[in-house]
């Protein structure tokens, strides 16, 4: 182990993941588009109802792993990308700051080899009705520099497939992304490891009682 970079971000979704997902709640979802990883617009409806042959209505994702028709590592498929620069800066009413990589034109960096995406607990069945309170959920990949150079990693995406009724092929979109700075020296010949986890509330907590008090 070369160097470990540790950071908290209590509020890390991507600004397409989090548009995607309050659409969806209003009732509006297609009003406002979002975009692939490779800059397409996305105009992604919630239900099939009227949808314009666009995307057309989600049927599938946000998928990480065993996503249809897809592997489970980069390029092609969901995991951990590299870029070699930020996203656009963004000025906003309380100051400034970054949304998404589909802001600007990022560089994804090449000859990476990728092990397949990781996540643990491996399946929801592992989390229903076992567990009360706050659920943590962590992705993992690990990625080999296996060119000839060394890279500069200034950000980190992990990256989710969504598919629609107009969509049949899985579309590449941002689900969080992570600033690095200053940026890591990656060698070649290196492994690296990249480690996310997510905490979610599962169930409402009580305090434990006597059966006796329960029941008088």
């Amino acid at each position: 182990m070369l160097k470990v970079i540790e950071g908290e971000n209590p509020d890390p979704f991507d600004d397409d993941l989090v548009t995607l997902l309050l659409q969806s709640l209003f009732g509006t979802a297609g009003s406002y588009p979002i975009w692939d990883i490779f800059g397409n617009q996305l105009n992604v409806f919630a239900s099939p109802q009227g949808t314009p042959a666009d995307f057309g209505a989600l049927v599938m994702g946000p998928c990480l792993v065993n996503c249809a028709g897809l592997p489970n590592s980069p390029p092609n498929g969901p995991g951990f990308l590299f870029y070699s620069n930020y996203p656009n800066l963004e000025y906003g009413s309380n100051g400034f700051g970054y949304f998404s990589v589909t802001d600007g034109s990022l560089t994804v960096i090449s000859g990476i080899a990728y092990s397949p995406l990781i996540i643990s607990p491996a399946s929801y069945s592992d989390i229903t009705f076992t567990t009360i309170g706050q659920v943590p959920l962590t992705v993992s990949q690990s990625a080999t520099n296996v060119g000839s150079s060394p890279v500069y990693v200034a950000t980190v995406a992990l990256i989710a497939a969504i598919s629609g009724t107009a969509h049949p092929s899985p579309a590449l979109i941002p689900v969080s992304f992570f600033i690095l700075s200053p940026p890591f020296v990656w060698s070649p010949g290196v492994t690296i490891t990249v480690s996310v986890t997510y905490t979610f509330p599962y169930g409402v907590a009580l305090a434990t009682s006597p059966l006796g008090i329960i029941f008088t």
